[in-house]
């Protein structure tokens, strides 16, 4: 039966109603799809427990010392192994955090107040439609558990940040090694040398 856009205007009066009452999550972007006609199908394979990875961040020290939720969505919309990723965070969104804008690509997911970002991440795992393919990112062991035991993937906050950090790091050696070996040094030949000292009559 085909749904009319009628319907889709009062669901999503409903959705945003229930939000006010701190009965639904806060979803900064979410398609017409997720308003409760079909299993969630958010960006995944990867499915962040947000402030957990940043504190994790902490004690890995260079780079990650200081990482924020906004220069973790730029980590991931910068490795070159095209990320798809949710980020799940407590409470609301505070003032120093990304706008709903600021990063179209990824989806961030507000608790909402009085509810805990695992609540949320557990709720998502069981309604996701492809749950073999995801993949949830947490150090916190109960989360990581329901994950698995819902056909879902788990891996540590550390491990993630070490692949976002080591695809770069490749990314770079790469392109590096595609370069001629004098622009990687920045010392020119011999034949170039003598082009450039005729070329200012030297």
């Amino acid at each position: 039966m085909p749904i009319s856009c009628a319907t889709v205007r009062d669901a999503a009066s409903v959705c945003w109603s229930l939000h006010q009452k701190n009965t639904l999550p806060l979803i900064l972007r979410f398609p017409v799809s997720d308003l409760g006609f079909r299993p969630y199908h958010y960006p995944m394979p990867y499915l962040l427990d947000t402030y957990n990875i940043v504190h994790a961040a902490i004690p890995m020290g260079g780079q990650l010392s200081n990482l924020t939720v906004r220069s973790l969505c730029q980590w991931i919309l910068a490795s070159p192994q095209r990320i798809k990723a949710t980020l799940v965070l407590d409470g609301r969104p505070k003032p120093d955090e990304p706008s709903p804008n600021e990063f179209p690509d990824l989806d961030l997911v507000y608790s909402g107040t009085g509810i805990p970002a695992d609540k949320v991440i557990a709720q998502m795992v069981e309604r996701s439609g492809h749950k073999k393919k995801l993949t949830v990112v947490t150090n916190d062991r109960a989360v990581a558990l329901h994950a698995r035991r819902n056909g879902a993937s788990a891996i540590s906050s550390e491990a993630f940040l070490q692949l976002l950090m080591g695809a770069q790091k490749a990314h770079r050696r790469a392109a590096n090694a595609q370069l001629p070996q004098n622009k990687n040094t920045g010392t020119a030949s011999h034949g170039e040398t003598d082009h450039w000292l005729k070329e200012f009559g030297l």
